[in-house]
């Protein structure tokens, strides 16, 4: 009944509820500073007003609530990736007001909300004032400088939209309206509201929902994208990155729209004479061979993608795919050819090709050889290509990277780190063939707890947990040296992370020795208990003193299992053969 009031009340005399109700509503958000109860019970207030589902009929309007949508969405900024118990009734709020106002009024709030751009229409949020967690899993305000960048603004629109546009409608606006704004000289003045541009343009033309929407009604698309290269042409060596996004979407709406039967190609014949221009006055030779494709895929309606896709077909059965033409593309200057050539070689050895194979020390050496590149697509592909080729080879893959890592003269810290994520990978697929190279890889990894690098510290420390954790009682009486070591690296370290990973280790150990802990350390478990001990209770940092709780919790369960082991009540029935 009292909904029903209030929204006869707001269609009756929308001043008087704007004045008298909405107001007193909204009131004690702007009073700041604001208690965790107040802030949650006014957002429920606004939620069962304005964005109860299903329920438009009595849903107050959206013209109320859209003025404080600045402030709605820097809360939702702020709280989308938590598990705040009011994230979704925030999240409804900004829904409804992005998914009920009209194209130019929310063309309108994106501008605002994303960029931070002051309007009229919409309440400024006040600078000094902050959205802080509070301890009941609400969000309280307090008087506080807030430091949100615009990408973390644009990294919110994207998540909402990813949940909540199921249709793409809203995702096709913004990407239209980002369009325009790349074109605007006022925009690009600013450098951080232009690279959250680029950005945003360049992962929505990713998203299938985005590029459907746009094949479906591409109009509007392809009139800008007419506009704005003619625009460009005479600076279009300086205005590569947004030059190269709006020739990817336009690839992508007609990739889309050659497998549909209704489809207009006149349209896009106004595009051929600008991408014809582009494609003669630009020196990017990237630009210049997409902007060729372009314009023969409109000339030929969508004809020469079908033939040479019928061709490639045709030479997948007869080209030579195996490790000749892998190798080739490993050793390519492109990056995602190089890239795809690695997995291409890993896929060969897990399938057992005998020519891959064969030159298994050729592999190797281009799989260490990317291993040390900066890219991070790259170096990935490399250590999966080495884990893969070490399951064949052992001795010859463990080893080079045992020998590698512990080289002297390898400063590079994000070398040695790459190195032994590599190692990891390669000692959990041996399995139970660990223990062949158990000095090797522990002798390595106990000498990198001695790096000059905290980082390079902290790995050797998780490395050598993992190995303790896969040895388990075979580890034998190398334990008692690995304790020590953990006992002098948290007592004298002074980075935090090698420390972490110091108590970590311990926490591993026991995890893989479980009940034979008491033989293996018999003569340790009491100054390894008060060691922890010691660390749990003194210990300033909380991740330190949480790896040594863990520690001591494992320690308890063995300790437990091992003093009350469960007993096992079995009665032996015999039918044919006398008890004996």
């Amino acid at each position: 009944m009292i909904r029903i009031a209030v929204t006869c009340c707001q269609k009756l005399d929308p001043d008087i509820f704007q004045l008298y109700i909405f107001r007193e509503i909204t009131k004690p958000l702007f009073d700041v500073p604001v208690n965790e109860h107040n802030v949650t019970f006014c957002i429920q207030r606004l939620h069962k007003g304005f964005a109860i589902p299903a329920s438009d009929l009595w849903c107050l309007s959206v013209d109320f609530i859209t003025p404080i949508v600045k402030f709605l969405f820097h809360l939702y900024s702020k709280i989308y990736v938590s598990v705040s118990h009011i994230k979704t009734l925030v999240e409804d709020l900004v829904w409804c007001i992005l998914t009920k106002n009209e194209d130019e009024k929310l063309k309108q709030i994106l501008k605002s909300v994303i960029f931070d751009i002051d309007d009229s229409d919409f309440r400024k949020l006040p600078r000094d004032i902050e959205f802080i967690f509070g301890d009941e899993g609400g969000v309280q305000i307090v008087n506080e400088s807030n430091k949100h960048s615009l990408e973390d603004y644009g990294d919110a629109v994207l998540f909402i939209l990813e949940l909540r546009d199921h249709s793409g409608i809203i995702g096709n606006k913004l990407f239209a309206l980002l369009l325009e704004l790349s074109t605007e000289s006022e925009h690009k003045d600013s450098l951080e509201r232009y690279i959250v541009t680029i950005k945003l343009l360049t992962l929505l033309s990713e998203k299938p929902k985005v590029q459907k929407a746009i094949s479906k009604h591409p109009t509007h698309v392809i009139m800008f994208i007419k506009s704005f290269i003619e625009l460009k042409l005479d600076s279009c060596n300086e205005e590569l990155d947004s030059i190269g996004i709006a020739l990817m979407v336009l690839s992508a709406v007609l990739v889309e729209n050659i497998h549909s039967k209704k489809v207009d190609w006149d349209q896009f014949n106004d595009l051929i004479i600008p991408i014809t221009a582009l494609r003669d006055k630009t020196t990017n030779v990237e630009i210049r061979s997409t902007a060729e494709k372009l314009v023969t895929l409109i000339c030929t309606r969508g004809l020469s993608k079908k033939i040479n896709n019928d061709e490639c077909k045709k030479e997948e059965i007869t080209c030579n795919d195996g490790f000749e033409q892998a190798m080739i593309d490993a050793c390519d200057t492109l990056l995602p050819v190089r890239s795809h050539g690695m997995m291409r070689l890993a896929s060969l050895i897990k399938a057992g090709d005998k020519e891959t194979l064969a030159h298994k020390e050729a592999v190797l050496c281009v799989f260490q050889e990317n291993m040390n590149h900066k890219d991070s697509y790259l170096y990935l592909s490399a250590i999966e290509g080495l884990s893969t080729l070490a399951a064949e080879f052992p001795d010859t893959v463990l080893l080079s990277l045992i020998r590698n890592y512990s080289r002297v003269d390898i400063e590079d810290s994000e070398s040695r780190l790459k190195i032994g994520e590599c190692l990891m990978r390669v000692t959990r697929l041996l399995g139970e063939l660990v223990p062949t190279y158990k000095s090797e890889l522990l002798n390595v990894f106990l000498a990198g707890t001695r790096d000059h690098d905290a980082l390079v510290r902290a790995s050797s420390l998780a490395n050598l947990g993992e190995i303790c954790r896969i040895l388990g009682f075979r580890i034998g009486n190398i334990a008692a040296e690995i304790l020590h070591c953990v006992h002098c690296i948290v007592q004298t370290d002074k980075a935090i992370e090698p420390r972490r990973a110091a108590v970590m280790v311990v926490t591993m150990l026991l995890k893989g020795m479980e009940k034979d802990a008491f033989n293996v350390l018999q003569n340790h478990l009491k100054e390894l208990y008060s060691s922890l001990k010691h660390v749990y209770n003194t210990d300033k940092d909380d991740q330190t003193r949480l790896h040594a709780q863990l520690a001591l919790e494992e320690l308890n369960t063995i300790t437990r299992a091992f003093l009350f082991p469960s007993q096992v009540l079995s009665k032996r029935i015999f039918v044919l053969d006398a008890p004996p």
